[in-house]
């Protein structure tokens, strides 16, 4: 599990130095370093970015990162199999489909890009087969975190507004 972590915050801080040198372009990037470190059971990301600035020739600012495990989605699945998002991106609303082998009450959460909350839907006590929920999403352009709570199971899948 710790490894997942590791690999998708170090695939997600590659992305942002590499849309921050898109914009910047006078940086570039030297290297990085990520540790996992553990506080009263609850699980941290840091580390710290290294750069270049070219213009001025000497080291750019280090950029220093931490990142807390959110356990509201702890035991979330990435599963797109089983939550299908269209279209996707989106602009004003989107489809959520999926479906349940039993009657379940099920719970739709939206988690914005920080891990934090953004929306709750409780859709209720649903039967078995195939359900299609249309999501308007009053949010800003950006990445999202569909999940989907049936009982003790949650399986998630992202979602870009547009």
């Amino acid at each position: 599990m710790k490894q997942k972590m590791i690999v998708f915050f170090v695939m997600l801080l590659f992305c942002g130095v590499i849309a921050a040198q898109n914009e910047n372009e006078n940086q570039e990037f030297l290297d990085a370093q990520f540790l996992i470190r553990e506080n009263d059971s609850i699980s941290y990301l840091v580390g710290n970015i290294r750069q270049y600035d070219i213009k001025r020739k000497e080291p750019g600012k280090p950029l220093y990162i931490s990142v807390q495990k959110n356990k509201t989605a702890q035991n979330a699945d990435q599963n797109s199999e089983f939550i299908i998002a269209y279209s996707n991106p989106f602009e004003d609303d989107i489809n959520i489909l999926f479906s349940l082998e039993s009657e379940q009450n099920v719970t739709l959460l939206v988690y914005g890009a920080n891990g934090l909350l953004f929306d709750r839907q409780n859709l209720g006590l649903l039967p078995v087969g195939q359900h299609n929920y249309l999501l308007a999403l009053a949010a800003q352009k950006g990445q999202y975190q569909i999940v989907v709570q049936t009982g003790d199971k949650n399986n998630s899948n992202l979602i870009i507004k547009k």
